[in-house]
């Protein structure tokens, strides 16, 4: 039976969060049978989401599952926090359940091409960017996806789009069956999430998931570095490079962007990208000019965007100057590659560096090189604070710090001109924070407040 068949019978929804709330509503929507919910955690909100859902027949269990409820089940939908190491996956796989995550549930009722973006970095960014630079060729689009908008949310609106770009982590991956986007782009995959995969093959098979449904059709845009991932792969790819590497069928070359692709050579000029500082966001735009070109929309306009585009929040954001020394929250950077990319977006100046957070088993010590060159001093937070003393003695000047507030005033009195603060954490924020979000926020706001500080001093 098919999958999109199952999902008219009896489903089980592991998980109420924010894609599991919106998965439920869409089952509901589509006249599923019996829909049964299991959330674990025990809070106002899911109390809240339960009785709504009461009020609609479908039944909420909050708390301890009790694994009687996969009695009798046809399929679930399983949210993407959800580890496989849970016992109700476990017991989903003995009695041979099958299951799938929210975006394959909102593909099996999407009607309209997707763009999937996945990469252990600059999803988000490459998603963003491509959506304003869609909208402003005026093709109706939206985001959706990890991006922090549920598949799902954008299938119950009721609106059509012409596409929709879609930010999809390997957590999302993991559980596809049937998933095609019409353009799939991977920017690059390097070490990360290892606290939740036995090793790197395992978390980079998940991202190659992306690619298991891809017909004759459809586009590939990659990464050059990762050509040797995808060769048998299906569809019409186009690979890129920031470098000048004629390989690749998008590239830089002195002042222009390179399009070579079977009969066809087009030259770009290279957008100034006024805010999108570093090589790695040259990665970003030119995964969103391979999919501008495959659209063939105007790229006088889709130049005009990207030089407009700001940059998103807590990725490389400039913050504020005082006194010449220059403030950056790159909170987002939650693994070491991240951490690495934000070190290299800096030419000749001394960085006043933040790290530290929940380590995501991520090797600080691979960072030694850079960081001698490019560091004047660290400041450690948060759980890993000793783990990453010891995987950077004898590199760096370090002080342990009790919290970030503390960090932002020594890293500035650290500071000469022309210095640079950063921070980078290269951890997740989940020891002192709800997110890598509040810690910018908290950032922005130790800066704002150094700022009015040193106004009052003057």
């Amino acid at each position: 039976m098919e999958t999109k068949e199952l999902l008219k019978k009896r489903v089980l929804v592991v998980g109420l969060g924010r894609s599991g709330f919106s998965a439920v509503q869409l089952l509901h929507r589509y006249g599923t049978a019996e829909i049964r919910v299991v959330e674990r955690e025990v809070n106002n909100e899911m109390r809240d989401k339960r009785k709504m859902l009461l009020a609609k027949g479908i039944e909420v269990e909050l708390g301890e599952h009790q694994m009687s409820c996969v009695d009798d089940i046809d399929i679930a939908v399983i949210s993407p926090g959800i580890s496989k190491e849970e016992k109700i996956i476990k017991i989903l796989n003995e009695r041979k359940i099958p299951y799938i995550g929210e975006l394959e549930l909102g593909f099996l009722y999407c009607r309209f091409p997707l763009i999937a973006v996945t990469g252990s970095n600059g999803k988000t960014t490459t998603v963003s960017l491509l959506n304003e630079v869609m909208k402003g060729c005026g093709v109706k689009t939206v985001e959706a996806g990890n991006i922090g908008i549920p598949f799902s949310d954008i299938l119950l609106s009721g609106d059509k789009y012409e596409t929709v770009c879609l930010e999809v982590s390997s957590f999302q991956l993991e559980d596809i069956l049937e998933f095609e986007p019409f353009i799939s782009v991977l920017l690059n995959i390097t070490e990360d999430h290892l606290d939740r995969y036995s090793n790197f093959s395992e978390y980079q098979q998940a991202k190659l998931n992306l690619f298991k449904n891809i017909k004759p059709n459809q586009w590939v845009i990659i990464n050059n570095d990762l050509k040797g991932l995808v060769k048998n792969c299906g569809g019409q790819k186009i690979f890129f490079s920031a470098e000048a590497n004629e390989e690749a069928n998008l590239f830089l070359k002195d002042n222009k962007i390179i399009f070579q692709f079977e009969n066809q050579k087009i030259e770009i000029l290279k957008p100034t990208r006024k805010h999108l500082i570093g090589k790695h966001n040259w990665e970003n735009i030119l995964a969103v000019i391979g999919v501008a070109l495959v659209y063939d929309l105007p790229l006088n306009i889709v130049l005009e965007v990207i030089n407009d585009f700001r940059g998103l929040p807590h990725r490389l954001e400039f913050v504020e100057t005082i006194k010449t020394v220059n403030f950056y929250n790159d909170s987002k950077a939650t693994n070491i590659d991240a951490l690495i990319k934000a070190l290299e977006s800096f030419e000749g100046s001394k960085i006043n560096l933040i790290l530290g957070g929940k380590n995501k088993k991520g090797n600080f010590a691979q960072t030694r090189s850079l960081i001698a060159d490019k560091v004047k001093k660290v400041f450690l937070i948060g759980e890993a604070s000793d783990e990453i003393r010891e995987a950077l003695d004898g590199v760096v000047k370090m002080e342990k710090v009790a919290d970030l507030e503390g960090a932002v005033q020594k890293a500035y009195d650290n500071s000469s001109r022309g210095d640079i603060v950063l921070l980078s954490p290269g951890c997740a924020s989940f020891d002192m924070f709800e997110s890598y979000v509040e810690r910018g926020n908290v950032f922005k706001e130790a800066v704002n407040h150094l700022k009015k500080k040193e106004i009052l001093i003057k």
